[in-house]
C-alpha cells in the first residue's frame, strides 16, 4: 500500500530552499554593495536595483512554490535555512581560522625574526 511507502520526514530539510538561498547569497556577493559612483538616472543603476530585488525574491518564490505544490512543509523550508546558516557559518569560521594560521606562520618565518 501507499502508506508503507510514504515517509513524511524524507523531505527534511528542503534542498530546494537551501539551493535557492545559497544562490541568492552567492549572487549578492558577486554583485557587491550599492555603488555610490552610479548616478540614479543611469540605466545601470536601475538594472542593478532590479537584479537585487530578483535575487531577494527568488528564494521566497521557491519556498512559496514548494509549499503550495505540497512538496514540502514550511518547517522543511525553515530547516533548510537553518542547515544553510550552520554550514555557511562553519565554512566561514574555517577559512577565517585558516587565514589567521597561515598569516601567523608567514610572520614566524620572516627573515627579520631569524637569529642569524
Amino acid at each position: 500500500s501507499v502508506k508503507t511507502l510514504n515517509n513524511p520526514y524524507a523531505a527534511f530539510p528542503s534542498q530546494h530552499t537551501i539551493f535557492a538561498a545559497w544562490c541568492a547569497i552567492a549572487w549578492i556577493k558577486l554583485i557587491g554593495p550599492a555603488s555610490p559612483a552610479l548616478r540614479t538616472g543611469s540605466l545601470r543603476f536601475w538594472m542593478r536595483g532590479l537584479l537585487r530585488w530578483c535575487i531577494v525574491v527568488y528564494p521566497m518564490v521557491t519556498v512559496y512554490c514548494i509549499v503550495i505544490t505540497a512538496n514540502h512543509y514550511i518547517s522543511d523550508a525553515l530547516g533548510g535555512l537553518v542547515v544553510l546558516a550552520i554550514s555557511y557559518g562553519a565554512v566561514h569560521l574555517y577559512y577565517t581560522l585558516r587565514s589567521r594560521h597561515f598569516s601567523f606562520n608567514k610572520r614566524m618565518l620572516s627573515p627579520s625574526l631569524l637569529p642569524y
